[in-house]
């Protein structure tokens, strides 16, 4: 259900269009109404509904103003400009500002409908894609090589802080939820023909990093230790 707010000076119209409201069943409720720009801005701060219909004129704030003011305060309303055909220009005005669309009076139940109906569509595309880029967002994290060398650190140390260890389990691919592992720790032994220059320490770290990515996938989890690049553990 989306909240949509209606911003008009005209008591009748807006009486009107809640009887509109009453036929779209529950897909669309007035979350408030105010009956002039300022009290409407004021109404989108606080409510922050999904919609927004307005009014170009109006009292103390007329509709343009106050959709300038919404967008330079970033709020996310999607602007709905309701006008007349004498005032069309200042509808194209709005547009520009980035209103999605305007309704022409006297509105029809059929229009309002329809134009909600597309806003709809695309606020919930947008969540969608959000939603997405969270996602993505949340498994480069988790899969951070710092968070991973961290985590590692703190399973091998002596005095180990479990709080510490469970709030970093929820950030990698590793559950503490078994009743039991098997922890294989892997050392790669020094060279005999000499030590390792940086060069090689490098690439072998970024070796271990890659195969850690191909390989931690339940119910195998490889951990590197940042403190000794030549280990890592299977767990």
């Amino acid at each position: 259900m989306k909240n949509v707010l209606l911003i008009d000076d005209e008591f009748f119209f807006r009486k009107a269009i809640h009887r509109y409201f009453q036929d779209f069943n529950s897909e669309f409720t007035i979350c408030g109404e105010a009956n002039n720009g300022r009290d409407g801005l004021r109404l989108i701060q606080e409510l922050k509904p999904d919609i927004a219909l307005v009014d170009i004129t109006m009292p103390l704030m007329d509709g343009i103003q106050m959709v300038e003011s919404a967008r330079v305060q970033g709020l996310q309303t999607k602007m709905v400009i309701l006008t007349g055909y004498s005032e069309f220009e200042y509808a194209q005005k709005a547009i520009r500002l980035g209103v999605q669309d305007y309704l022409l009076k006297p509105i029809r139940p059929s229009d309002l409908y329809n134009c909600l109906i597309k806003l709809s569509s695309k606020i919930d595309s947008e969540n969608n894609q959000k939603d997405y880029h969270s996602q993505i967002l949340d498994k480069n994290f988790r899969l951070n090589p710092v968070i991973q060398e961290y985590f590692a650190e703190e399973l091998i140390k002596k005095e180990t802080d479990w709080e510490k260890i469970k709030h970093f389990s929820q950030d990698i691919p590793f559950s503490l939820e078994n009743s039991s592992y098997c922890v294989i720790l892997c050392d790669i032994y020094p060279d005999p023909l000499g030590p390792w220059s940086i060069n090689d320490q490098q690439l072998y770290l970024y070796s271990a990093r890659i195969y850690s990515r191909s390989y931690s996938a339940p119910p195998l989890t490889v951990l590197l230790d940042s403190m000794k690049i030549k280990r890592f553990f299977l767990c």
